[in-house]
């Protein structure tokens, strides 16, 4: 329902989603639930909301200890922060998700916390920066055929025609 703009109907999924994984102790569905929940909070303009249900992904996938799903929760508290306009925080946010992503070796979670943070490197006025980030990013994402290299190349391209270096 997401993918398809219900994201109410989603959200209503999402919910019973966790209360079964809650009833039923499973850690990892509660975590997953609880990501979800704070994608299609996000997805319906409530970022506050959103932000409170991506800790306590992060907080229950500690539990757990599983880094994927603390990956995913930190990289949702980083997006919400930077729609919010918070880009220290979402900066902040991607460095952890990038430097846990290096250490398990996850390319593709590599690739699209660099192209995060070069959106915010763009949005602070450092193009320069934006564009190295980016350019690493597309460079991963190239070579592990990732669906979303498109976008990040026309980012890319645009931010080049733009920066003037003076």
């Amino acid at each position: 329902y997401d993918l398809l703009g219900e994201s109410q109907k989603a959200l209503e999924h999402h919910q019973a989603y966790l209360a079964i994984a809650i009833e039923i102790g499973d850690k990892r569905g509660e975590s997953t639930a609880l990501g979800n929940i704070g994608v299609s909070l996000e997805q319906l303009g409530e970022g506050d909301k959103a932000l409170e249900y991506y800790v306590l992904q992060l907080d229950t996938a500690k539990e757990i200890q599983d880094e994927r799903r603390q990956l995913s929760a930190i990289g949702g508290l980083g997006n919400v922060y930077r729609k919010k306009g918070m880009l220290l925080q979402a900066i902040e946010q991607y460095q952890i998700q990038l430097d846990m992503a290096q250490a398990l070796g996850d390319n593709r979670s590599i690739a699209r916390t660099l192209f995060n943070l070069a959106i915010c490197h763009n949005l602070q006025g450092d193009p320069e920066t934006a564009i190295l980030l980016a350019g690493s990013s597309l460079q991963i994402m190239e070579q592990i055929e990732d669906p979303i290299s498109n976008t990040v190349k026309d980012h890319l391209d645009k931010w080049k025609q733009e920066f003037q270096p003076g």
